[in-house]
């Protein structure tokens, strides 16, 4: 009598532990998929123009604070002046500019930087400082004023 009661048939076995454990799978499994998903999706928030524009204005305008009170050297504000410009033509063109030499920059058909690059090359290097460092100031204003 004792082996009778030992197995019981198929169907009186609860099947819910079963459903849980395969419904935990399909959670985790569709959570996975969905973390990936999410991760993947990166949300890139840009600055409208205006504001974008004002912040490299600002730093101009620093710069030339800067070089009116003296605290810096005319070929030191041209060294700031042409990084500044590489930088805000990098992050417009995507191009690694402060990589490049002037060639390389000229080859690129962005007349206005070129110029203003070429035009920063004397005084930066140069032992005599001859330029106008305030005037350099105002135009790379202008063309960071009017990219588009």
């Amino acid at each position: 009598m004792l082996e009778e009661n030992y197995l019981k048939p198929m169907f009186s076995y609860s099947l819910l532990p079963l459903f849980v454990l395969l419904g935990g799978i399909i959670l985790l499994l569709l959570s996975l998929i969905l973390k990936k998903k999410t991760k993947k999706q990166v949300v890139r928030t840009t600055l409208p123009k205006e504001i974008e524009t004002k912040i490299w204005i600002h730093d101009l305008e620093e710069l030339k604070q800067q070089v009116i009170e003296n605290k810096i050297s005319n070929r030191q504000a041209y060294q700031k002046l042409s990084k500044l410009l590489r930088s805000f033509t990098e992050e417009k063109t995507k191009k690694k500019l402060s990589n490049y030499s002037l060639t390389e920059i000229k080859k690129l058909k962005i007349p206005k930087i070129s110029e203003l690059i070429e035009e920063y090359y004397v005084p930066e290097f140069a032992k005599q400082e001859e330029k106008n460092i305030l005037k350099s100031i105002e135009k790379t204003k202008k063309v960071i004023e009017e990219w588009k």
